[in-house]
């Protein structure tokens, strides 16, 4: 059976500052990028704490 070449991992820019320690490693900053799993990524979206890096651009642009 051919393995899937859908990605596994998100990337995504942090909205809020979050406390604490994810994988032994801080969360980063507003404005600064994770990778992590799929599902997670759409659930730190969905929860407004963070956005899609063509969001984060398309903001910043906005802003001049």
């Amino acid at each position: 059976m051919a393995e899937s070449k859908a990605p596994k991992t998100r990337k995504v820019v942090m909205m809020v500052v979050i406390s604490g320690t994810r994988d032994g490693e801080e969360w980063p900053p507003i404005g600064e990028s994770i990778t992590v799993p799929i599902a997670e990524g759409e659930n730190l979206i969905a929860q407004k704490k963070a956005v899609s890096p063509s969001t984060w651009a398309n903001a910043r642009k906005k802003r001049g």
